[in-house]
């Protein structure tokens, strides 16, 4: 009767534990896919930060040339740093947002196993209670 109950109890903890666990293994690859994005832009930055140097040395090495070339060089200067703060603000804005998932998927998945823990310690001492 009543170990049978909580036998039943413990199974249902079980498959809610297995069924949180699988969600946990998704978010979790859905994390690392996010990582991977994340590190795709930073060499996006580090390749626009190369540009940047190269434009600047660019422009220092080229002092002869006329005002025009200069102004252009300038320009471009300019529209590389703000590219680059502009993919910078987005990595940071990625990396809050996975680690803040990060966090949530690790406290659910602990809650996860403190559940399935204390059902089988309820039905481990419900078994020997009925023994």
């Amino acid at each position: 009767g009543g170990a049978r109950m909580l036998l039943e109890e413990l199974l249902g903890v079980k498959e809610r534990y297995e069924v949180e666990a699988a969600r946990a293994v998704a978010e979790s690859a859905e994390v690392s896919r996010e990582r991977a994005s994340m590190e795709a832009h930073v060499a996006e930055k580090d390749a626009l930060i190369r540009e940047l140097e190269a434009a600047r040395s660019s422009l220092n090495g080229q002092v002869q040339h006329d005002s025009a070339e200069a102004a252009a060089l300038h320009a471009r200067v300019r529209t590389v740093e703000g590219q680059l703060e502009a993919k910078g603000q987005e990595v940071m804005e990625q990396l809050v947002a996975t680690s803040a998932r990060n966090e949530t998927l690790t406290a659910a998945l602990s809650a996860a196993r403190e559940d399935a823990n204390s059902a089988r310690e309820e039905a481990q001492a419900a078994c020997e209670d009925g023994t």
